[in-house]
């Protein structure tokens, strides 16, 4: 969908809707062409918002991302986690209680 000409055809209506108002109120033509100015610069910068803001929609409807959950574990992190425990407690660096827990510690449940 094309969407450059938002901001003009925004700017565009909204300054002649401007002028229109103007011109029933009997501005002078001065002050009426100084405000139309400085409306038709507003216009533009309002269109440009609501372009970028209908282009970010369309690319959500028609692209969509599939956002990967945050929840999941990554596994090569814990696999290389698990890598370092074990070769810690081959070398000897890790007793067997930081594995598994002793049934006597005060951390281990049974599942009462």
């Amino acid at each position: 969908m094309q969407t450059k000409d938002i901001p003009a055809l925004i700017m565009l209506i909204g300054g002649a809707v401007f002028c229109t108002i103007s011109f029933i109120r009997g501005e002078s033509l001065h002050r009426m062409l100084i405000i139309l100015l400085i409306s038709l610069i507003v216009f533009f910068f309002i269109g440009c918002l609501f372009r970028y803001l209908i282009e970010k929609h369309l690319d959500n409807v028609l692209n969509p991302e599939e956002e990967e959950p945050q929840d999941e574990i990554d596994d090569e992190g814990l696999d290389a986690e698990v890598d370092g425990m074990i070769q810690g407690q081959q070398e000897g660096l890790l007793d067997d209680d930081v594995l598994m827990p002793a049934p006597d510690d005060d951390n281990y449940d049974e599942g009462e």
